[in-house]
């Protein structure tokens, strides 16, 4: 590794600036990450978690809990003090998710001083590894499945060990590299850094010099590791059909390149993230050749090369044994946000290799291209609502936290209704659930799910449940869409506000287009057919679980069904917005009778008009509008002009349910025909040109050949009697 030239003289004033921007940005990345954590750690275990925590029920002690394995690795230092957060906390996981955020934190201040005190000053581009190590990418280690032995303790302990590897003493730099590799050693995946650390102090120690008895000590303490790390070891592969070597061979190249790829916010293996990918693996290859290769070269002070190749050598040697591991799974699997912690060095070696290249091409051109990749997870940000908690995240790992978070939370309120483990879990199509006897057991020792007296509420994310819970939904897809299959539950919280209120899109092009979507709430049932609505909104009361259950009586089908995609999920209607509001939104429900719920106003269908222009749409010689309420409703058509080729004077005859046709009477300064509908049910209307209608076309004018009359500006519908006072509602509670 070269020494940068010398910097230039600066302004006094530069070095404050430089120390407010990463103060700025690493505020503002810190505030995020515990931000995510609040919003999304629910208190459910989940997964392999169920038996992960089991020595931590057992109150194991602490050299058992050190040596507790865990798939191929075993659980190390972290997993004592992991064990006493859970036991003081009762096994609530956002505890421990905000344990974890804490040491990811320490991580990327680890991962910004490094620079500093690898070439002795500061410089702009340091707020690049900060913004690397701060980053959200890895957030299933933190909501989804928490374990800081996995990977961002390992992480913590590899960033030590290279500030460690700067230490001008050699005793106290070798006595350190002997305490934090067996630490290595035994905690999760940063066995590989301890495998290089054995390596560089088997090198030094065999070499002429000061630090060799230094070396040889530490050499003895790294060796002892591995001793008690293979004691009473059994391998373990973490994923099913692992066989070694994996056939075809070259499968291995594409699983190595996408997962190089997803620490710069790449959530599947498409072709650019596969060359991105693919150049950083070269890259890193190549940049750990040139360092081992300086690294034996005769010099005074090898620290800056050891550093290199431990930060390398690491990160490619997790990644080569994930592919040994899991290429059998698909290219995929090589891109759980889990490893991403674990591939936090290589960025960092390849950030000191650019910032210290002699050749000012490199120096630019290589920090420009990180910069790049640092920035290219943010790229969704536009597009979503930038509440803090979000920044940094893809739309497809946002998604996938999301769907992860409203599962646990839909497992939690399913089994608080049923008490059934097995009907929760095939609700939500997740499997976080443990056997009956093991939840029970749990419950036994106070902790969660489900002590005595709590509540679903009582697990959710300190910052809040959403107001609209989706229960049983496929995963959220780009513009927030939801597919529902044959049936699903919506879950809203009536404390925050009086509608539920329901976007609905679309349906699958194989059902039929009459296929009616069935809504089952508060005792009521509602059928209807999507297309004549684009929503519902329903009135809630004032508790904070409200189940309104949806259901596809004609079934599903497949995208692939017509050809669409290779999609094959079982998918009935998308939805939309799922909101809590004051107001409704879209059509209004209200109780019909005891079962029943009906529009409480709506316009059921429209005949003799040819659709919305641009603020307008003009009417045949007869408009006939059908219209359902529950209560008294007020019908307003706004009037505008009258077609120019008309004959005659003009005028309007109006009927309503049958009755005789009277002229109508407009209120001539607003244009507008006010029709009062003093009872609930079905209404017919119908305004008639007394002068008929005619056709642009038939007037000598343009091709037009519709029917028109007049123009129509408004058709809405609202209550008929005085709005309520403010806090009033204008239906009781359901």
């Amino acid at each position: 590794m070269d020494t940068p030239a010398p910097a230039p003289k600066q302004s006094p004033l530069q070095p404050f600036l430089r120390r407010s921007v990463f103060l700025l940005v690493g505020g503002l990345l810190v505030a995020n990450i515990i931000a995510f954590v609040l919003q999304n750690a629910v208190a459910l275990p989940f997964s392999d978690q169920w038996d992960l925590h089991q020595p931590v029920w057992q109150h194991a002690p602490v050299w058992t809990l050190i040596h507790h394995q865990h798939g191929p690795h075993r659980q190390g230092v972290f997993f004592p003090l992991t064990a006493q957060v859970l036991q003081l906390s009762h096994g609530d996981i956002r505890v421990e998710g905000l344990w974890i955020a804490a040491w990811l934190i320490v991580g990327g201040v680890l991962a910004w001083w490094l620079p500093r005190r690898f070439f002795g000053q500061w410089h702009w581009t340091d707020v690049l590894p900060l913004a690397c190590g701060l980053s959200l990418l890895p957030n299933e280690t933190l909501t989804t499945t928490p374990n800081l032995s996995h990977s961002i303790g390992p992480l913590v302990l590899v960033l030590l060990a290279a500030h460690a590897l700067l230490v001008e003493r050699v005793w106290v730099r070798w006595v350190l590299l002997g305490l934090i590799g067996p630490a290595l050693t035994f905690t999760g995946f940063g066995l590989f850094a301890a495998l290089v650390l054995l390596a560089l102090g088997l090198l030094t120690a065999l070499r002429r010099g000061p630090e060799r008895w230094p070396a040889t000590v530490a050499t003895a303490m790294l060796t002892a590791g591995w001793v008690l790390f293979f004691f009473d070891y059994r391998f373990e592969p973490a994923a099913p059909g692992y066989q070694f070597p994996h056939f075809p061979l070259w499968d291995y190249g594409p699983f190595l390149m996408a997962m190089l790829s997803t620490p710069y916010g790449f959530t599947s293996p498409a072709q650019p993230g596969l060359m991105i990918g693919g150049m950083l693996l070269l890259l890193g290859v190549a940049a750990l050749v040139f360092a081992l290769a300086r690294l034996f070269r005769p010099a005074a002070d090898r620290r800056r090369e050891m550093v290199m190749v431990l930060l390398l050598g690491s990160s490619l040697l997790f990644a080569a044994n994930t592919a040994i591991g899991r290429v059998q799974l698909g290219v995929q699997c090589g891109m759980a946000p889990r490893y991403l912690s674990l591939l936090l060095p290589l960025t960092l070696a390849l950030y000191l290799l650019f910032r210290g290249a002699s050749s000012a091409a490199l120096h630019r051109i290589g920090l420009i291209a990180l910069a790049a990749l640092a920035l290219w997870p943010y790229r969704d940000l536009p597009k979503g609502s930038g509440r803090v908690g979000t920044w940094g995240l893809p739309q497809g790992a946002l998604s996938e936290a999301l769907r992860v978070r409203d599962a646990k939370l839909g497992w939690l309120w399913a089994y608080s209704d049923s008490s059934d483990t097995v009907k929760a879990g095939a609700l939500v199509r997740i499997e976080p659930i443990p056997p009956a006897a093991k939840l029970a057991r749990l419950q036994s020792m106070h902790w969660s799910p489900f002590r005595q007296g709590d509540q679903a509420a009582d697990y959710a994310p300190l910052a809040g449940s959403p107001a609209v819970l989706p229960v049983g939904f496929h995963s959220i897809e780009e513009g927030g869409q939801r597919w529902m299959p044959a049936q699903a539950y919506l879950v809203a919280d009536g404390s925050r506000g009086r509608w539920l209120n329901i976007e609905i899109l679309s349906r699958i092009p194989s059902l039929p287009a009459t296929a009616p979507l069935v809504i089952e709430f508060a005792g009521r049932r509602l059928a209807f057919e999507p297309a004549k609505t684009t929503g519902i909104s329903l009135p809630l009361g004032d508790s904070s679980a409200q189940a309104a259950h949806l259901i596809s009586t004609a079934g599903t089908g497949r995208p692939a069904d017509g050809g669409i995609s290779t999609d094959t999920r079982e998918l009935s209607f998308c939805f939309g917005r799922l909101t809590v509001d004051p107001i409704p939104l879209f059509t209004a429900c209200a109780p019909l009778d005891e079962y029943t719920w009906a529009w409480q106003r709506v316009i059921t269908s429209i005949g003799g008009f040819h659709g919305w222009e641009k603020g307008f749409g003009w009417m045949a010689a007869v408009l006939e509008l059908t219209v359902e309420s529950t209560g008294p409703t007020q019908l307003r058509i706004g009037i505008g002009g009258r077609f120019a080729g008309l004959p005659g004077a003009g005028g309007l005859r109006l009927s309503v349910d049958g009755a005789s046709e009277t002229p109508v009477g407009l209120d001539h300064e607003k244009g507008e025909l006010l029709i009062q509908l003093p009872h609930s049910g079905l209404h017919t209307i119908r305004l008639r040109s007394e002068d008929g209608a005619r056709s642009p076309q038939s007037c000598g004018g343009a091709s037009d050949a519709r029917e028109l009359s007049y123009r129509i500006t408004a058709m809405t519908l609202s209550s008929a009697v005085p709005a309520p006072e403010a806090g009033q509602r204008d239906m009781p509670a359901q």
